[in-house]
């Protein structure tokens, strides 16, 4: 049984930080991200829990307790879910450092089923964005 949840550990931490990594790759697409001071990415994945993550140490049955104590294999793969919603904090960070002007524009959760859902949401959004845009700069949330 020790055996199965050392592996479960290992596999979901394993999980993260390809995660993780795969977050770094996001970010480094990003123009303003890469605008930024090395410190101040650092800065940023430190704040957004995005920095690497350390392994944990499962070299006897009391260091594997200790490793669920310190969290649970739910609230590590809770960790991994939040990787996405902290990518866009960074990246709307980084965009408010780099372009102080800039305001987050979220449009709320919408259920489309047709084409003519598609397009006439989308063309409110577009009407909606085109307004926005003349008075500075957006960043989509």
């Amino acid at each position: 049984m020790v055996g199965v949840i050392r592996n479960k550990l290992l596999a979901i931490h394993t999980k993260y930080e390809d995660t993780v990594m795969a977050a770094q790759t996001t970010l480094d697409a990003d123009a303003n991200w890469l605008a930024l001071k090395p410190e101040q990415q650092t800065k940023i994945l430190v704040s957004q829990t995005l920095d690497t993550p350390e392994k944990p140490s499962l070299s006897s049955d009391d260091a594997l307790l200790a490793a669920l104590e310190s969290a649970s294999l739910e609230t590590r793969a809770d960790w991994i879910a939040l990787v996405p919603t902290r990518v866009g904090n960074a990246l709307a960070e980084a965009a408010r450092l780099t372009k102080p002007a800039s305001r987050i524009l979220k449009f709320p959760p919408v259920t489309l089923e047709t084409t003519t859902q598609v397009e006439s949401w989308f063309l409110e959004r577009k009407h909606q964005l085109l307004e926005e845009i003349k008075k500075g700069p957006v960043i989509l949330g």
